[in-house]
C-alpha cells in the first residue's frame, strides 16, 4: 500500500473528505518521524512498537576488490508487531 492508498482508504473508512484524510494521515506521520528524531518509543497498542536504534559498524568488503572498508554506525528503526497485528497475519 502506497501512501497515497492510504490516504485514500482513511477517506473511504472514516467518511472524512479526501484532503481531510491526507491531513490527518500527513501529521501522524510526521508526529512519529518527529518523535522518533528526538529518541522516543512509540507504541501503538495491538498494532506494534516502532524504536529507533542504532546498527552497530562493521569492516565490509569494497565490491571493486580493493580490499576493507570501514562502515560507520548506522541510526535505524525497529518494528515490533502487536499482539492483534500477529494475529492478523496468520
Amino acid at each position: 500500500m502506497t501512501l497515497n492508498e492510504l490516504r485514500l482508504k482513511v477517506a473511504e473508512l472514516s467518511g472524512l473528505p479526501k484532503g481531510t484524510a491526507a491531513e490527518v494521515v500527513d501529521v501522524v506521520l510526521r508526529s512519529m518521524e518527529t518523535g522518533l528524531a528526538k529518541g522516543e518509543k512509540i507504541s501503538i497498542m495491538g498494532f506494534g512498537t516502532f524504536q529507533r536504534a542504532t546498527r552497530a559498524g562493521w569492516i565490509g568488503r569494497d565490491p571493486q576488490g580493493r580490499g576493507p572498508v570501514e562502515i560507520k554506525p548506522l541510526e535505524t528503526v525497529r518494528f515490533r508487531p502487536g499482539k492483534y497485528l500477529k494475529a492478523a497475519l496468520e
